[in-house]
């Protein structure tokens, strides 16, 4: 491997590395938001008390009456 190619690789890791890392954070900040979210806030994308993900449709959508 030449030392370009091997600048490069060194280069594309820290950029993978850097967004895993990124990832994780934002994983992490929308775990808190889940779990913070008030079990009566309709509005709001949330988990259940059986952890399942919970999401409203907006409010601007058209809900079929079939569906309420």
């Amino acid at each position: 491997m030449s030392a370009r190619e091997s600048r490069a690789k060194s280069k594309t890791d820290e950029a993978l590395e850097q967004g895993k890392e990124e990832l994780h954070a934002a994983l992490e900040e929308l775990e808190t938001t889940l779990a913070n979210a008030a079990p009566d806030d309709t509005g709001t994308v949330r988990l259940d008390e059986e952890a399942h993900l919970l999401v409203p449709p907006l409010s601007a959508e058209d809900v079929p009456a079939e569906a309420s």
